[in-house]
């Protein structure tokens, strides 16, 4: 796949993760922030929760392995590349993971609640769900994946050339707004982690597409 093309299908689906996710929960969102209530869902509220982590995890997270690798080769020349390459794929592999994880998990949990024989094992049931949705959305995603992720937009501000002015602002925006989101989850302060992640489920798009406007294939 060309890697515009790559490029515009990431953007597409990182968009489409937080309607889906909406979606799921009938369009009450104050419900994706308390997952001891998401147990409750039907099945078929859950599979778009399950439909929304495979968006996720192909449109933030594996679709941009390759885009590291391009902007890797189109930026080789400054040696910040070296490292910013490494975040970015540990950035798009561990946040896969957790996307991959949530989407089994969820479902699996839920069908297990629904079916569950007495209150003892949904109060168990419940925690786990609790339990592995924290270990992905404030372990992998919050406390690490952000991290490598806003090192991996800074540094790359840093390395983009002349001609890449817009394309330079939105890499440090963004990867300012994740080391926002980073830094509330490493200090337990929503204030802070909730508007820098909505910011940053925003600009990866806008980051995107920025790409494909301005910044030229290697060589070309």
């Amino acid at each position: 796949m060309p890697i515009r093309a790559a490029a515009l299908l990431a953007a597409a689906l990182c968009l489409a993760v937080y309607p889906l996710l909406l979606t799921g929960v009938d369009f009450d969102a104050a419900l994706l922030e308390h997952p001891a209530a998401m147990v409750e869902l039907d099945g078929a509220a859950i599979l778009w929760l399950e439909r929304a982590m495979l968006a996720d995890m192909l449109g933030f997270y594996l679709l941009q392995i390759p885009i590291a690798i391009f902007l890797h080769l189109r930026l080789r020349a400054n040696p910040v590349m070296n490292y910013a390459t490494v975040f970015g794929v540990g950035y798009c592999l561990i946040g896969a993971i957790g996307a991959a994880a949530l989407s089994v998990a969820w479902p699996t949990l839920s069908a297990l609640y629904q079916s569950a024989p007495n209150e003892a094992a949904r109060i168990a049931l419940r925690d786990s769900f609790t339990t592995i949705s924290a270990v992905v959305n404030v372990g992998l995603w919050g406390r690490a994946e952000f991290l490598l992720g806003a090192l991996w937009w800074i540094l790359i501000g840093f390395a983009a050339d002349g001609t890449m002015r817009a394309f330079r602002a939105a890499s440090w925006v963004l990867g300012g707004a994740t080391a926002m989101a980073w830094l509330g989850n490493l200090v337990s302060a929503p204030l802070l982690a909730e508007p820098a992640l909505m910011a940053y489920m925003v600009l990866v798009p806008v980051w995107l597409i920025t790409m494909v406007v301005g910044v030229r294939p290697p060589n070309a």
